[in-house]
């Protein structure tokens, strides 16, 4: 006597639906925002997967791979979060962190 299927494990992102946030979205969020598509390609392939297990939140996924600069007045904690990957700035006084900022393409408009 033949056993009945008892469970279905899916593949359900490019298999059953369109694969949403794949390499071709990811190039052209990249393009659209100006960023760093490889950088941004990197972040992801090291980080989706806990994502996905659940062991971070979206917010999370997103700070990590791409809204990510750390900004920090101990230098010893920006260079471990520089040693993660994150993009990071020590800040020292107001000016030099806003110059460091629009070195990363984020210019405060005064006007």
């Amino acid at each position: 006597m033949k056993q009945g299927i008892t469970t279905l494990f899916l593949d359900i992102g490019g298999v059953l639906l369109t694969n949403g946030w794949g390499h071709e979205s990811r190039h052209l969020a990249a393009g659209h925002f100006h960023l760093d598509a490889d950088e941004m390609n990197e972040r992801h392939h090291l980080t989706f997967d806990t994502y996905e297990e659940g062991k971070i939140t979206l917010d999370e996924y997103l700070s990590r791979v791409i809204f990510v600069v750390y900004i920090e007045d101990r230098r010893l904690f920006v260079e471990v979060a520089s040693e993660l990957g994150l993009n990071t700035i020590l800040h020292m006084t107001k000016e030099s962190t806003q110059k460091q900022l629009e070195n990363f393409g984020l210019v405060i408009d005064r006007s």
